[in-house]
């Protein structure tokens, strides 16, 4: 335990690189702050410090994320099922953990956590679809929960997802040739890149899950405010791109393509740009598809607040793939 405890917190040269790079940027907009002159053009290199230093922050703090305070063992009567804490390796090595719940089906339903979550963050859903009979699999993601790593690129976690199959090829109490994934926000990116990589995946949730590419948010821009808005979103993806130190190629639009003719069920909360993006995305993709929008509810808390609509389509759509 010693060693994969030091192993986990052990940080990466990118991590490192980053760090440093935020951190000057931020004593040079300090430092700013105290010697600029009131020359015009000293105040706006301030000025254009202090907002690409906000965004250099954010960024930075989505690509190496502060692991959960919230993890936990899971207790029996949770799931009404015995709980097992698993560990495999990625496709490119990394340790992962995550949690394995048997169900009375060897059918597998794997659930991808948001960033800065963990697997045990999937908790209700996994109460669901465990209760229905299904083996369910909540996987810690690179950098996040039990599992090793510093960085998320939405790219690499991929074979977080496919190590995970690998494993579950080895046991001999569940089936991995047809599995569902349900993904939210972040999770819901990486089980759509996961699920165009192999065909095991038979069904897909999608919830909350916003753009992961310029090309994402409609193609050209054709009103005044996407115009204004598009060299924002260029930069944030081009420094997203820099400080992960991986280019996201295909975009969400792009491979809902590659799921064709396996079914997604789309969830979507809120009523602003989540709800935008949602309803392009599933405008994009091709049948089978199913939209299910709860307005009321926060960003990927969908099940919170309907949870019997919620629990009647991901299992109408997991029965109906999965058999």
């Amino acid at each position: 335990m010693e060693k994969t405890q030091t192993r986990k917190n052990r940080h990466s040269g990118l991590y490192y690189r980053n760090t440093a790079i935020v951190w000057t940027l931020t004593v040079f907009v300090f430092v700013m702050a105290f010697t600029r002159s009131l020359h015009w053009a000293s105040m706006l290199i301030f000025l254009l410090g202090i907002y690409l230093n906000y965004f250099m922050w954010n960024i930075y703090l989505s690509v190496h994320p502060r692991r959960s305070i919230f993890r936990r063992d899971l207790f029996r009567y949770e799931v009404d099922q015995e709980c097992e804490q698993v560990t495999y390796l990625s496709l490119d090595g990394l340790k992962l953990s995550g949690w394995l719940i048997p169900g009375d089906k060897r059918k597998v339903i794997l659930l991808i956590h948001g960033l800065g979550g963990s697997g045990t963050s999937m908790m209700h859903q996994a109460r669901l679809l465990n209760k229905a009979g299904y083996s369910v699999m909540m996987p810690d993601l690179r950098a996040h929960g039990d599992s090793e790593g510093d960085t998320i690129t939405g790219v690499w976690e991929v074979n977080d997802i496919l190590g995970a199959l690998e494993y579950l090829d080895t046991r001999s109490d569940v089936t991995v040739d047809q599995v569902g994934i349900l993904g939210i926000s972040f999770g819901a990116q990486v089980a759509l890149q996961a699920a165009a990589k192999t065909k095991s995946i038979r069904a897909v949730v999608l919830e909350s899950m916003g753009p992961a590419t310029l090309a994402d948010h409609g193609g050209r821009p054709t009103t005044l405010r996407r115009w204004v808005n598009y060299p924002l979103n260029w930069l944030l993806y081009a420094l997203f791109d820099f400080i992960s130190g991986v280019h996201q190629r295909n975009g969400v639009i792009e491979t809902l393509h590659l799921i064709y003719p396996r079914p997604i069920l789309f969830i979507s909360t809120g009523r602003g740009k989540e709800k935008y993006f949602m309803r392009l995305f599933f405008d994009a993709a091709r049948h089978p598809k199913s939209l299910f929008e709860v307005p009321q509810a926060e960003h990927g808390i969908a099940m919170v607040v309907n949870r019997q609509e919620y629990g009647e389509r991901v299992l109408r759509l997991f029965d109906q793939a999965l058999g």
